[in-house]
């Protein structure tokens, strides 16, 4: 297992890993409860003890940023 804080791309709440074998990159993102409802993504959350982020997440707006290779194209040419 390595890992590292997402600082050299901008989100230094990011902390990246890599595990295996076989070799698996997972992205951990720490953020406040009062953070959650404005997001550029739409995450797993692995950890929910009283149910807010659940609660929030029906209650913020979706994100925009959609994954897939026709996404990445339209990205590239924004």
């Amino acid at each position: 297992m390595a890992g590292f804080t997402g600082e050299h791309v901008g989100e230094p709440r990011v902390i990246i890993t890599l595990v295996g074998p076989p070799l698996l990159h997972v992205d951990f993102k720490f953020v406040r409860a009062s953070d959650f409802a404005e997001r550029t993504e739409d995450p797993e959350i692995l950890r929910d003890r009283d149910g807010l982020l659940a609660q929030t997440w029906l209650t913020g707006p979706q994100s925009l940023n959609v994954a897939g290779p026709q996404n990445m194209s339209q990205n590239r040419e924004k």
